[in-house]
């Protein structure tokens, strides 16, 4: 299959989104793991002594049994801080952990001290239970349970976006796109990606058939919608933030080749500094971008009320 001049190799998942290709259950962890999640910000100290004290030393009991040249500086860098967790828990007591809890209590707050102390460790622990830690002890495989949790919220969030896009006006989305492109005339039509693989500039991809645009800038265009089109976006990446079922946006990464259907460029090699600009001229109930140039700022949201939106 050729598109935009990009040749596709035959695919079983096809060249078109649907929701059989889009959920695709995977219990890999590509986020920070349980591990990097115990040392940051020294959040064992939160949980009952003797939890992060079986779970440290079963950590570096791990470590201890890996060849260090196949660690990585992250893993010897975790392996460290456990080791000396080990050592800053045992010069603590048993009820330690309630006392730094109760610490994070605002003073407004109504709840008593038993039961803020009862939901935050309910919390800490729904994020351990989140991992197969006897699978794994590094939190590198998340559980039977989160994967069906996340299943389901891939799917309703799946569904969300779909109707969200059926509802939007195609003359208003086209009006937008025409009087946005005058505005910002540098902006080309492309039809083969072949023209601009390693130009640099600033890249707008329209999926007509969900009334969506995506905004973006690379040092080399053809080259960062050719890896759009064939990147699959991780299983526990596809909501975002994790658990905003109603709100989070499908990413750019999990439509494929043929969603895309016209291509605007403006080649420049002052990327970077406009795309914010580009990304705030837009509606947002038009656009794909989950960030904001590249920094991982999410954006405003108010496009995103899915269910007010979609005639439910």
């Amino acid at each position: 299959m050729k598109h935009f001049g990009v040749e596709f190799k035959k695919s079983k998942f096809g060249y078109e989104i649907t929701k059989e290709n889009y959920v695709l259950p995977n219990k890999r962890c590509s986020l920070p793991y349980f591990s990097d999640f115990m040392v940051r910000d020294d959040n064992y100290l939160y949980y009952p002594k003797k939890f992060s004290e079986d779970y440290f030393f079963k950590l570096t009991k791990f470590y201890e049994t890996q060849q260090k040249k196949y660690l990585s500086s992250h893993q010897i860098q975790n392996w460290h801080r456990a080791m000396e967790g080990l050592k800053i828990l045992k010069m603590t007591e048993d009820s330690d952990f309630k006392k730094r809890i109760l610490n994070l209590q605002k003073t407004e707050c109504e709840a008593s001290k038993d039961e803020f102390v009862t939901r935050y460790l309910s919390r800490l622990f729904e994020i351990k239970e989140n991992f197969n830690l006897e699978e794994c002890v590094q939190g590198r495989i998340y559980s039977s349970l989160w994967l069906e949790k996340q299943k389901k919220e891939v799917e309703k969030n799946f569904d969300l976006n779909m109707r969200f896009f059926e509802a939007l006006d195609e003359k208003e989305f086209n009006a937008e796109l025409n009087n946005f492109l005058k505005r910002n005339s540098k902006f080309v039509e492309v039809n083969d990606l072949r023209d601009i693989y390693y130009k640099s500039g600033y890249y707008i991809m329209v999926l007509d058939k969900y009334k969506q645009i995506y905004i973006g800038t690379s040092f080399h265009v053809g080259k960062r919608i050719e890896e759009h089109w064939k990147k699959r976006k991780p299983f526990d990446r596809l909501i975002f933030p994790w658990h905003a079922v109603e709100s989070s946006v499908l990413s750019i990464d999990a439509f494929m080749a043929k969603d895309t259907t016209r291509i605007y460029v403006y080649q420049t090699s002052k990327t970077y500094e406009m795309e914010d600009r580009f990304i705030q001229d837009f509606p947002r109930k038009f656009l794909l971008n989950r960030v904001s140039g590249g920094n991982e700022l999410i954006l405003p949201l108010e496009k995103k009320k899915l269910e007010e939106n979609s005639g439910k």
